[in-house]
């Protein structure tokens, strides 16, 4: 049975989206990505800079931390990236040794 014309789901033998459904789809998504795309940059860098500016602040409190240990004569542990840290003993002048 040939059809010319018309609605092929009218006649039972269509299923699936046309084309304009699926464009419609297609721009719907398209808008939101537009939006949605900018905003999430926008947070990562947010908490990016947030995160340095913690780490910064961890880092500025624990040479100001070693400095006073080493003024007080005691030895100091150095943390370097992930490891657990290097035991390195301060003269008492405050400044570490250089390694």
């Amino acid at each position: 049975m040939t059809l010319k014309g018309g609605n092929p789901r009218a006649h039972g033998w269509g299923a699936g989206f046309t084309l304009i459904e699926m464009m419609v789809v297609l721009a719907i998504i398209s808008v939101l990505a537009v939006i949605a795309i900018p905003r999430y940059e926008s947070y990562a860098g947010v908490a990016r800079a947030q995160d340095m500016a913690k780490n910064f602040h961890a880092a500025i409190n624990a040479a100001t931390d070693a400095i006073s240990a080493a003024q007080a004569g005691q030895s100091t542990l150095v943390a370097m990236g992930n490891t657990q840290g290097t035991p390195v003993a301060a003269p008492a002048s405050g400044l570490p040794p250089l390694s």
